[in-house]
C-alpha cells in the first residue's frame, strides 16, 4: 500500500508525495494526517474535487489517527484536489488544497474492473 503523509502548514495540506496512483485502483493509496496540537480531539473530514469531472466528494467523519484509503471513484486520471475540515463544537478549521495526481492506467478497462462499491467511505456532495 502506498501512503501519502499530509502535514498542515499555514492551513495548507502538504503531501509527502503528489502521486496518488493509477486510474481504477481501489484503496491502494492511503492519506494520513498528523493534526497540529491545537486540533487535538477534532473530528476530520476529507473533501475531494475532481476538476475533469466537476465532482465533489467528502469522507465520512474521521477521528485521530486520521487516515483514509482512496476508493476507486476518486482514481480518475488527472488532478485530484484534497482538503481537510476539522471540527470540534463550534470551532472549524479548513485547509487549502493539496494537489494529487492520478495517472492513466494502461490496464484500466481491459483487465481491471470496477469494484462492488467504488465510493466506499465517500458521500457525493453537490
Amino acid at each position: 500500500m502506498r501512503i501519502i503523509d499530509l502535514t498542515i502548514e499555514d492551513d495548507t495540506l502538504v503531501p509527502s508525495d503528489c502521486f496518488a496512483g493509477q486510474t481504477g485502483e481501489h484503496q491502494d493509496t492511503a492519506l494520513t494526517v498528523t493534526l497540529p496540537e491545537e486540533w487535538a480531539g477534532f473530528t476530520c473530514t476529507f473533501r475531494f474535487y475532481i476538476p475533469s469531472q466537476n465532482k465533489h466528494y467528502q469522507t465520512v467523519p474521521l477521528t485521530d489517527p486520521v487516515s483514509f484509503p482512496l476508493p476507486q471513484a476518486l482514481m480518475v486520471a488527472g488532478k485530484l484536489l484534497c482538503y481537510l475540515d476539522a471540527r470540534k463544537d463550534n470551532t472549524i478549521h479548513r485547509t487549502r488544497a493539496a494537489t494529487l495526481l492520478v495517472e492513466e492506467s494502461p490496464d484500466w478497462g481491459s483487465t481491471v474492473e470496477s469494484v462492488a462499491n467504488p465510493y466506499e467511505g465517500l458521500a457525493e456532495v453537490s
